[in-house]
Formats: C-alpha cells, sequence, structure tokens
C-alpha cells in the first residue's frame, strides 16, 4: 500500500497497474494471515469492465482464464480467499499444491 491508501484503492490501483484495467469493487471477500512472509493478505472481488488486459511486463509475465469450476485454490497466501470466494459462488473446490497447472477453459 502507498503511504494514505486504503487496502480496497491499493487493490483497485494495482489492478490498473498490473493490467492496464480500471476495476471496481465486487466486494471485501475477507483477510488471512500469511505467516511464511509474515503479511495479512487483503482479499477483494473486483469487476473488470470489458477492454484489452495489457500487462505489466514488469509485474506479470503471462495470465490465462480458467472457468469458474476449474478453479482450484491453493493452502497458504491468497489461496484461502480464493476458496471462500469460490465458496460464495456455489462451488466447492478441491485445494491443490500451489503451482499445480489448472485445467484451462
Amino acid at each position: 500500500m502507498e503511504t494514505g491508501e486504503s487496502p480496497a484503492d491499493c487493490a483497485l490501483r494495482e489492478v490498473k497497474e498490473e493490467l492496464g484495467l480500471d476495476a471496481t469493487l465486487g466486494g471485501f471477500v475477507g483477510f488471512y494471515p500469511f505467516a511464511r512472509f509474515n503479511q495479512i493478505v487483503f482479499v477483494y472481488h473486483v469487476l473488470l469492465p470489458h477492454g484489452e488486459i495489457r500487462l505489466a511486463a514488469d509485474e506479470l509475465d503471462d495470465y490465462r482464464e480458467i472457468r469458474i469450476e476449474k478453479i482450484k485454490p491453493w493452502p497458504q497466501g491468497t489461496g484461502p480467499g480464493l476458496r471462500d470466494w469460490l465458496v460464495t459462488r456455489g462451488h466447492n473446490p478441491q485445494t491443490a499444491d500451489f503451482g499445480t497447472p489448472q485445467d484451462e477453459k
């Protein structure tokens, strides 16, 4: 977060910087301890407008679209937040080890 920035504003700024799109907040999912890095992860549902994704080359190498029913969250870091978001959408996802390839579309 930048000085004086709220976690929600930070999430929207990061989406803009990393994807080149102006997102809006769809809701707060929760916060999750990430002991391995002595951090707290704030998870938001963000809504993206239609438009071309332009990846920030210094932040991201690539992205993939994965159907919601095929997403397998990982057990730490951002994974628990993704799991909880999926549950609010009526899914009961299996957990996969971090780095496990996801089934695409």
